[in-house]
């Protein structure tokens, strides 16, 4: 499994044409929307489950705002072989 680094920046001018009411993009690769995903802020040392969504101002998760610069980090969940349970 793979943790998938996600950052903030300020949307340039250019984008502002496309995105007028955003105030940020994400960088990096994101959840398909809908897909419930580990994600992790910060110092790493909480990861929970969370949505990524489409709001009527972009796309994130659920169940955190995100502040322009912060990184965070996704993973999908993994499946459980139920061989493996025995």
């Amino acid at each position: 499994m793979k943790w998938n680094k996600l950052t903030t920046r300020p949307i340039e001018d250019e984008e502002k044409e496309c995105y007028p009411d955003c105030s940020f993009i994400w960088d990096g690769a994101t959840p398909e929307i809908g897909e419930v995903v580990l994600v992790s802020y910060g110092d790493n040392t909480d990861v929970w489950m969370d949505t990524w969504v489409e709001f009527d101002v972009g796309t994130g998760f659920l169940d955190r705002e995100i502040e322009v610069g912060e990184i965070c980090y996704w993973m999908e969940i993994p499946e459980i072989d139920e061989e493996d349970e025995e």
